[in-house]
This record gives C-alpha cells, structure tokens and sequence, in this order.
C-alpha cells in the first residue's frame, strides 16, 4: 500500500477540517491545515486560490490535498493547485456536491489521483460507524491508502459515482434539512408556545423538535450551500410540497390508507427494522434516557478499535525512533542511559495527567513500562554495531 507520509488540509480551521486534520495526525502523518483564519504552529494562514511561496511549499510536498471548502472557493482553487500537485499525490475533496467539480477534473495533471469525500454525519459525532460518501474519479494505489485510511478511523465507505451521490444526497440531506425547517417554520405560523409543547409533546414531536434544534444550532451557511448547489435539491423541495398537498388531499377525502401503504411499500423488507428503530426512539424520547443499545454499543467499540490501532502505531513509530537514536549513539559513543531525559518524559506525562484529568500516577506507570523497552532495544543495537566494528 502507498505511504501516506505528509497531507495538507486547505480549511483546516473548519469543522470538517478540523476533524481530518486531527484524525491525519493521530494517523502519524505529518499535517499542514491552510486557512484564511490563523490557527496553530502547523497551520499556514493564506488563500489557496492565490497561494504564496509557504503553500506552495506545503502543497508541493504533500502526498496528499484535502480541499475542505466551499464549492466555489475549491473549484477556484483546481487552476492554481494543478501545477503544484507532484505526480502520484492525491487531491481530495469534501465537498457536499460532486458534479460540477468532478466535471472540472481534466484540469489537473494525468498523474494526480481523486477522490470526492462527503462526510455523511456532523463532525462532532465521530467518524465510528458512520457512513463516507466516497467518489473516485481517478484511482490508483494512494486512493486506496486514503480509503483504508478513513476505514481504520472507524467510517464506513460507501462508493458511488458523482451523480449517484447527488441525486442521493438531494434526497438524504437537502430533502430531509427542507422537511425539518419546514416544520419549524410550521410551529412559528401556529403561534404555540414552545414551553407548553415540551411539556406535552409525544415522542414523535419530541424527536422532531430535536432535529429542528441540531439543525438550527448550525452554520445557516452550511444549510444554505446543501440547498443552493445541489442540481437535485429544488426536485427534492417540490416533492416534499406535493407530498404535503397529497397528504391534505387525502385527509380531505377522509382515507389515509392508501397513503399508509404506499410509504410502507417503499421501505420494502427494511420497514421492520426501521420501525423497531423508531420504537427505540420513542422509548429514549419518553423516558429522557439514552439506552446502550447494541447499534450504539457497537459505535463505541469502533471508535475504541480506531484509538487502539493509533496507541499501538504510535507506539512502534516510538520504537522505530528509538532505533535511530540507539544509532546515533552508537555512531558517536554516547552512553545509552541519559537519567535526565528519562526525568523529563516521565515529569512531562505526570504535568500532561494533571492538567488532563488522567491519574498522573498511571502515566507514569506506563512510560516507565515503554522507556524499559525503549533502553531494551537500544542495548541491542548498540550492542550489534559494537560486534561489527
């Protein structure tokens, strides 16, 4: 599998961003986040549409390009970005619409990979379980390192072609986002008061007044750009019109059967499931709890598995440089054991505990557990490179 060893995350000051950026370094790769808003030590402040001499640099020795932007600004970004690419790097994007932008891809070098990634959940829910979008309009071995990537961090892709996705994303988002906002427009019209409905309110209102607040908490832009760009989003918005005139329609003749049956005859064989589903629902609603129920159980153990597979990387990257060091030591008759060093990483963890809420006790523990097997395999190499010479 092709090594990913340095990435570049252009919006890595956003949400979307953000999560990639911290998951690409939890993954051991060396990540720069380009944005107009000045963040960390690693971050570079610029425009990637007009890049300077510092993303340039960035850009030319990444293995991998993240655009996590608006679509405007990353198809802005292609004409600039085409010359800097080095060949076999890969350009990925984590845009909510694929079409356009995968239209303008000749613009790029032959030697460049792509791939279109679309999140399919909040940012601050976590990537464990929860599906990727993932169009791939030029593969090649670094496509797939990105795909196994995004997997081992616990998401689930789902590969489609770029008008698969948007047509299905008109339905899954800009459907869904109009249907809910609606229905809040819908309350504002009533005049009900908003203390007196939660009071009294089935688990079916109550499930969708939550909806209705996660999606207003949000950026308006966001929801803004799901509705404008989508080719398929206005078909989405008159279906759900005619489905409410269909609906009152039907009221009017006083028989909701044939309305009854129609929706149960789309779910097909998934309609148990999503009904058990949605009785979990109510009972979580009614009863203010959140049950651990296997689905979730089983998210959670994903994201465990994901931390895991990081702890164990870090730790044989740990090693790796230990064998570097037992080297230079070698090399240059410096003494294996540097008491002081070992007082510093171990006090250096203790100050992290106490500052994160860890026992720093524990930390201790277990950096004494990973020096010894650090001091473990410098003896040998020193020990080896004392016998050959």
């Amino acid at each position: 599998m092709t090594a990913l060893r340095r990435a570049v995350v252009v919006g890595g000051r956003g949400t979307v961003g953000t999560m990639l950026t911290d998951l690409l370094r939890g993954s051991g790769i060396a990540t720069t986040a380009i944005d107009p808003v000045p963040g960390d030590g690693d971050a570079v402040r610029g425009d990637i549409t007009a890049p300077d001499a510092g993303i340039a640099a960035a850009v030319m020795a990444a293995d991998l390009v993240v655009l996590a932007v608006p679509e405007p600004v990353a198809l802005r970004a292609l004409e600039p970005l085409a010359p800097l690419l080095r060949p076999g790097a890969v350009l990925a994007d984590t845009l909510s619409v694929k079409s356009r932008f995968a239209a303008r891809l000749g613009d790029l070098p032959a030697t460049v990979e792509q791939v279109g990634l679309n999140p399919m959940f909040a940012p601050d829910l976590g990537m464990a379980g929860r599906p990727v979008a993932a169009v791939v309009t030029r593969g090649g071995p670094g496509v797939t390192a990105v795909l196994d990537m995004v997997r081992s961090w616990g998401g689930r892709v789902v590969p489609c072609n770029p008008e698969e996705h948007d047509t299905t994303t008109a339905a899954t988002q800009a459907l869904t986002h109009a249907a809910v906002l609606s229905f809040g427009l819908a309350l504002t019209r009533l005049g009900v008061d908003a203390e007196r409905l939660a009071a009294t309110a089935p688990p079916p209102h109550t499930t969708l007044l939550a909806l209705l607040a996660r999606i207003t908490g949000g950026s308006p832009e966001v929801y803004l750009d799901v509705q404008a760009a989508n080719p398929h989003a206005p078909a989405a918005r008159q279906a759900l019109a005619d489905g409410l005139r269909a609906f009152a329609t039907a009221v009017e003749g006083g028989e909701l059967t044939a309305v009854f049956d129609q929706v149960r005859a789309w779910f097909g064989t998934g309609f148990e499931a999503y009904r058990r589903r949605g009785r979990e629902l109510s009972t979580t609603t009614h009863t203010g709890e959140i049950p651990m129920s296997e689905h979730r159980l089983s998210d959670l153990r994903a994201e465990l598995d994901r931390l895991d597979q990081v702890l164990l990387d870090t730790i044989r990257r740990r090693l790796e440089c230990g064998v570097q060091i037992a080297e230079h030591k070698a090399a240059n008759d410096v003494p294996m054991m540097q008491p002081a060093r070992v007082a510093l990483v171990t006090d250096r963890a203790a100050g992290y505990g106490r500052e994160h809420g860890v026992d720093p006790a524990f930390l201790v523990r277990m950096y004494e557990l990973i020096i010894a097997e650090m001091c473990r395999v410098e003896d040998l190499v020193i020990a080896q490179a004392a016998g050959v010479r």
